[in-house]
This record gives structure tokens, C-alpha cells and sequence, in this order.
């Protein structure tokens, strides 16, 4: 019955197609707009590189033309029938809370924003889901909207509450800068007492029943985020808040290339010290257009700031980050997509990775870990997430894919096995006691 209902979500006939004029050769924010309204009014979108709509379900699929490759496999994007963003609209609810002024001197208040997303389908079985995206993953954005809603409504989870990071998404652009683009962290701990601060609220409005923990899943720079709060429950010797925890590359020790990594640091360290640690590292600072261009997605795959190798999730995404540039957000800032850390952020992700390295030297988690490494990553070092399974937990499973960064961004051969785990791994680590409806 339960898979009955979970299909009808899923599948339905379209009324009529949506055909954009032939001679359209690329995925732009006019064509985005198209998509949008056809999902609205459930129907088909029909693109010269996408397929058109199966026989089972209204899904949308990149071809080859957009992959660069031989390949005929299609990424199917999840999404429910009246669209991801009309979905995320009905479900979704925005909450704020205030991060104090940092420590060391300069600061200023930053305004921190999440997410609550609720699922009321009767297959709403599952313990709810605390998540911490990566650096430039807004909540809201396509890609994190899709993974969302394939864990709510497709696995069955109750609730997924959703963090957007220090100077990401809706959230304060940092303490300093107010370009859109770039990521600015004046201290590391800013990203660890976000992090707090936020599964405490998440915590106190869940509600749960007695003996039951959510999960946690995480993405890269939020995994590191994650990791420190979690090595500070050991060292308090606090009670776990989390039933299990799945980490897609997380970020331990960022790849400095083509600068070796000390060689590097100490370039951001001095740089920080005599004032110009709110600069772009060197070979960074790409401009907006740069990173979030318009046209087809023949560049969106292949280069060196590519974390998947899906044209389509890609470009959607891109064209996302493009349609909301110039909207307002909670946080002081516009736009909601990012990209550009600055090199003092750079120097606090040194002192998150030594502090980590420090933790899983001396301390272990003894929640159930599941690290999915990307064999191809070129943003984050696979060596500490070897040396964080071996050394740092006393359940920890780690699997290797091969796969760019964003495991769970990436074509459907690898995301589609890469998710299929980690739902059995949450399956087999549930506490007891599920819940039948949202919080």
C-alpha cells in the first residue's frame, strides 16, 4: 500500500506537452522559467537536449548531448508532480536565529537561516533527518530541493531540517564581505556553534519519542562543521544526539592544488596576518558569470570547478543560482548561490582541519559513521577520511565511489547506489519508537 501511495507521487499522465521552439540550443534561465511552468500545470517540458517524459512518470533526463559522452543513460530528476519548487514552496518553512559576535574582535552579529520541511504522506515512518550541505549548497536551490525530497517523500523519512551555513544561502554573507559570491569566515567556530545552535533548535521542535534519535547527513565543508560538534559531545562526554550519521566527502583537509598544501596555507596565513585575508586565493575569484554562466551546459561538466559530471543537474542548478541572483535575503545579502572562499576562510578551514585531526587522534565517535569517499574528488583529501574511519570511530564503514565530489550530485549511476546505501545504513541504526506523522 505504502509503495502504491510513494508511486502515485511520483507518476501521472500529462495532460498536454510543453515543447520549447525547435531551434533552442541551450538550458538558459528562459528555458528554466518554461520548466517551472509546466511543472506547475503538470505537464511535460520538453527540450531539444532532454528527454521527453516516459510512459511511467513525468521525470526529466539529460541525453548524452549534455553528459559530453557515448553514454545513452539519462539522470532522471526526483521530483513530485507539481514540481520540485511548488513542492518545496507548500512544504518548506524558513526559521532564523542570531549567531553572537565572534570572539576575536571585528565582528558582527550573523543571521543564521534553516530550514523545517515536513512530510504528511501516510509512508512517513522514518526518524527525521538533520542535514548539513556543502560549501555553495544553498536548502532551497535545485539539487538540494531534490535530494530532500527523495529522502521525505520517496524513503519515507517524517522530517529533514536544513541548514544554510555562515555567509551560504539565505544566511549572513560573513562578517565582512557583502559579495554575493564570495565566502567569507572570519573563525571557525562560527561554523561549529551555527551547527549547534541549530540541531538544539531542531532538537527542542522534533519532539520525539523516548529512545529515538535523528539522523544526520552531511556534505563536504557541513561534514566539517558536523565532525567538531560531534568530537566536543565525546570530550563532554555528552549523550549522542544523532542515531547514525552518513557523510558524503567530507571535508577534513581541502585540496590546495597546483600549490602543495603547506606551501599554500602559509600564502593565506601570512596573507591574513598583514590585512588582505578578505582577498581571493590565488587561481580563485572567478566573477558570477563565470561561475554560473549562461547558455547550454557544455561547460557545466570537465572543469576544475566541477564537483559532478551530470550536465543536467549541473545546469539546472545553474540557472537556479541565476534566476535568484539579485533577491533579497535574510541574512543582509542577495542572491542565494556562492563560491569563492576568501583566504582567511581558508586559514579557518586549517585550523578546523588540524583540530579535527587532532580530535580522531585521541578521542573516538561511537555513533555509527558512514563516510562516501569520491575516488576522483579534487576539492577535499581522501587520506584523513581514511585516517577519521580507521582512528576516529568505533562503527565507521566507509565505501569508495568513483565519483566527483558531490557523490550525491552526481550522475544516477553513482547517486542512485550512493543513497540506496545510506538509507540502508539508517535503516539498520533507526532507534526505536518511529513516528506516523511529521513533528
Amino acid at each position: 500500500m505504502l509503495l502504491a501511495i510513494a508511486a502515485s507521487t511520483l507518476a501521472f499522465a500529462p495532460d498536454l506537452e510543453c515543447v520549447l521552439p525547435p531551434k533552442t540550443d541551450k538550458f538558459d534561465a528562459e528555458s528554466y522559467a518554461e520548466y517551472i511552468k509546466c511543472e506547475a500545470r503538470g505537464q511535460c517540458f520538453q527540450h531539444w537536449a532532454f528527454n521527453v517524459c516516459d510512459d511511467e512518470s513525468t521525470r526529466v533526463g539529460s541525453k548524452s548531448t549534455l553528459l559530453g559522452s557515448a553514454s545513452e543513460q539519462a539522470d532522471i530528476i526526483i521530483r513530485p508532480p507539481e514540481g520540485l519548487a511548488a513542492w518545496w514552496k507548500a512544504n518548506s518553512a524558513q526559521r532564523t536565529f542570531e549567531l553572537p559576535q565572534v570572539p576575536e574582535g571585528g565582528g558582527e552579529k550573523s543571521t543564521i537561516a534553516y530550514y523545517v520541511i515536513r512530510n504528511s504522506l501516510p509512508n512517513a515512518t522514518k526518524p527525521p533527518i538533520l542535514h548539513s550541505p556543502g560549501l555553495g549548497h544553498p536548502c532551497s536551490i535545485q539539487g538540494e530541493t531534490e535530494l530532500i525530497y527523495d529522502m521525505l517523500v520517496r524513503r519515507g523519512h517524517s522530517s529533514l531540517y536544513c541548514l544554510d551555513h555562515v555567509s551560504q544561502g539565505s544566511s549572513t554573507r560573513g562578517v565582512y564581505s557583502k559579495d554575493g559570491l564570495k565566502i567569507d569566515l572570519y573563525y571557525k567556530d562560527e561554523l561549529v556553534k551555527a551547527f549547534d545552535t541549530f540541531a538544539s533548535l531542531a532538537l527542542q521542535d522534533l519532539d520525539l519519542p523516548a529512545g529515538q534519535k535523528p539522523f544526520l547527513m552531511c556534505h563536504s565543508m557541513g561534514c566539517g562543521a558536523a565532525l567538531m560538534s560531534l568530537f566536543n559531545e565525546v570530550k563532554n562526554k555528552e549523550t549522542p544526539r544523532f542515531a547514525a550519521a552518513a557523510m558524503n566527502s567530507p571535508m577534513i583537509q581541502i585540496v590546495t592544488a597546483p600549490l602543495s598544501y603547506d606551501i599554500a596555507m602559509d600564502i593565506f596565513w601570512w596573507a591574513t596576518i598583514i590585512g588582505m585575508g578578505t582577498n581571493n586565493a590565488p587561481t580563485k575569484g572567478q566573477t558570477f558569470e563565470e561561475v554560473y554562466p549562461p547558455g547550454d551546459a557544455s561547460n557545466c561538466i570537465g572543469t576544475v570547478t566541477s564537483s559532478t559530471e551530470s550536465g543536467l543537474r549541473c545546469q539546472m542548478k545553474r540557472v537556479a543560482c541565476r534566476a535568484e541572483r539579485n533577491v533579497p535575503q535574510v541574512g543582509g545579502s542577495f542572491g542565494l548561490c556562492t563560491n569563492n572562499p576568501d583566504m582567511r576562510t581558508l586559514v579557518q578551514f586549517d585550523k578546523l582541519y588540524n583540530e579535527i585531526k587532532a580530535n580522531y587522534k585521541t578521542r573516538k565517535l561511537g555513533l555509527p559513521l558512514l563516510i562516501q569517499q569520491a575516488k576522483r574528488d579534487t576539492f577535499v583529501q581522501l587520506k584523513p577520511q581514511d585516517d577519521l574511519c580507521k582512528l576516529g570511530a568505533t562503527d565507521c564503514t566507509l565505501t569508495q565511489y568513483n565519483s566527483l565530489h558531490d557523490i550525491w550530485g552526481n550522475p544516477d549511476t553513482i547517486r542512485t547506489p550512493a543513497l540506496a546505501e545510506v538509507e540502508q545504513f539508517f535503516d539498520a541504526h533507526a532507534s526505536v519508537g518511529p513516528r506516523t506523522t511529521g513533528p
